[in-house]
C-alpha cells in the first residue's frame, strides 16, 4: 500500500512538473508573439538546458530565456553524449512528405532493382552537383528522381552561368537520363541534345517547389523517410541513409503486422 501511495505521489509530481513546463513555454511563446508580431512562432518548448527554451520558427530554430528579449541562433550540443541536439530537431521539422513530390517532373534513374528510393534537387552547372553524380553512380539497388533546379541570383539571373539553358536542353532531350548523366559526368551535351527543339519544361514549377521546401542550395537530397540532406555526400554516407530508411520501414511494418 505504501509503495502504491509513493508511486501515485511521484506520478502526480511528474505530471505537475510537465504542466508547469508547458505553462512556462506557453508564456514564453505569448511574450515572443507580442514582441515580434511579424514573426510566425510555430512552437516553443523547454530545451534540455535549464532556463532555456527552444523556439521553432517555420524551418528555423533559436533559443531564448523566459523574457524572450534575447534570441540565440546556433546549435546545442550534449557533450556527454557527443550529440548535436539542434540538428536532430532541424531534421524533424524539415522532413518532407515525399508522397507529394511531383515525380513526373523529375528525371528517373534506376540502378539494379531500384528498391530503395531517393530524390535529388540538382543544378547541372553546380560544381558540387557534378561532384555528387559520380557518387550516385556507385550506388546499387536504388531509384533516383532528379529534380532539375538551376539556382538563381536575387536579380533572377543564373547563379551558374548558362544553367537554365542547359537544364531546358536536357529536359527536352529524347533520353533525359542519358543527357543528364553525360553532362554531369563528362561536361558535354551530344549534338542531338544541343539541337533539341524547345519544349515545355517543369523547371519553373520545380523552382517554386524548392522554395516551399526551403531548398536554397544544390545538391539537396531527400530520402524516403523525408529526411533532407544538403551537400555532396559520399556514396558511403548516402547508403547509410538508404539503409536507415529500410530499417525504419521494416520496424514499422513488423509493428503493424504484430498489432493485427
Amino acid at each position: 500500500m505504501l509503495r502504491m501511495k509513493l508511486s501515485i505521489a511521484l506520478f502526480a509530481s511528474m505530471l505537475a512538473c510537465n504542466v508547469f513546463a508547458d505553462d512556462a513555454a506557453d508564456a514564453v511563446k505569448s511574450s515572443l508573439i507580442a514582441r515580434y508580431p511579424a514573426t510566425t512562432f510555430t512552437e516553443v518548448k523547454a530545451s534540455p538546458m535549464h532556463g532555456l527554451y527552444e523556439v521553432v520558427m517555420g524551418k528555423n530554430i533559436a533559443y531564448t530565456d523566459t523574457s524572450g528579449v534575447f534570441l540565440l541562433f546556433g546549435h546545442m550540443y550534449d557533450m556527454k553524449l557527443q550529440k548535436d541536439l539542434t540538428a536532430d530537431e532541424l531534421a524533424s521539422i524539415n522532413k518532407v512528405d515525399v508522397s507529394k513530390l511531383p515525380i513526373a517532373d523529375a528525371i528517373r534513374s534506376v540502378h539494379g532493382q531500384g528498391r530503395r528510393v531517393m530524390y535529388v534537387f540538382s543544378d547541372p552547372e553546380c560544381p558540387y552537383c557534378k561532384r555528387l553524380e559520380p557518387e550516385l553512380v556507385k550506388i546499387d539497388d536504388v531509384t533516383i528522381y532528379t529534380f532539375v533546379l538551376p539556382l538563381k541570383k536575387p536579380d533572377g539571373s543564373d547563379l551558374h552561368t548558362g544553367s537554365s539553358v542547359v537544364s531546358a536542353k536536357i529536359w527536352c532531350a529524347k533520353d533525359k537520363e542519358a543527357a543528364w548523366k553525360e553532362f554531369l559526368l563528362k561536361g558535354t551535351l551530344s549534338e542531338d541534345v544541343s539541337k533539341s527543339k524547345p519544349c515545355e519544361t517543369p523547371i519553373g514549377a520545380i523552382a517554386q517547389l524548392g522554395q516551399q521546401l526551403g531548398i536554397n542550395g544544390t545538391p539537396t537530397m531527400i530520402f524516403s523517410n523525408g529526411f533532407m540532406a544538403p551537400g555532396a555526400l559520399s556514396a558511403q554516407d548516402i547508403v547509410k541513409h538508404l539503409e536507415a530508411d529500410q530499417t525504419k520501414s521494416s520496424v514499422a511494418t513488423n509493428a503493424k503486422e504484430s498489432g493485427r
